[in-house]
């Protein structure tokens, strides 16, 4: 379908799109730019060619906006849990990253990805935090004597994980075995 569309926006509608397309998360910003250029008569292809999006996830956020108003092209969460990970990552590049130009190292993707290992021990404190809270139980265990159990055997060559893991002292690890 060509021609104009027939999507219409109040003045706080505006404003509100006006902000989002100044915001710093792209993703929001280019669907308030779109909505606002699609105002301007731009068409889905013209859009989609600027914003480098396709011409279809345009048409999306129009009838997204034309049906939901602003609530239809705001930012969703993803269902899950949050990104532990990534947070803790984005706080020591941010970090490290943020320094004058004249003190900062050459950081090389290497580079940084050890010293964000380093700095935050993710891994270890997000494993530490599920054991507390009660979601995963850690165990320390040999791989070399799994496979001399006849129970663990069987859950080892069907490919669980063994490794090294962290509890607190005194706890109990004992952990029921899968009956044959």
């Amino acid at each position: 379908m060509s021609g104009k569309s027939p999507l219409e926006a109040t003045a706080e509608q505006r404003e509100a799109l006006e902000f989002q397309a100044g915001v710093s998360d792209r993703e929001a910003a280019d669907r308030g730019r779109g909505i606002l250029l699609s105002l301007s008569g731009w068409t889905s292809l013209e859009i989609g060619e600027t914003l480098r999006v396709r011409e279809d996830t345009v048409r999306g956020w129009r009838s997204a906006f034309m049906r939901d108003g602003l609530s239809g092209i705001a930012r969703r969460v993803a269902p899950g849990p949050a990104p532990v990970k990534a947070d803790a990552a984005l706080v020591v590049a941010r970090e490290v990253l943020g320094l004058p130009v004249e003190n900062r190292t050459n950081w090389t993707l290497p580079r940084l990805a050890a010293e964000i290992e380093t700095r935050s021990g993710v891994r270890l404190k997000l494993l530490k935090q599920q054991a507390l809270a009660g979601d995963i139980v850690l165990l320390f265990a040999n791989e070399s004597e799994a496979l001399t159990q006849p129970y663990l055997a069987r859950a080892y060559l069907a490919r669980a994980y063994l490794a090294r893991a962290w509890a607190l002292r005194g706890a109990d690890l004992r952990v029921e075995a899968p009956r044959p």
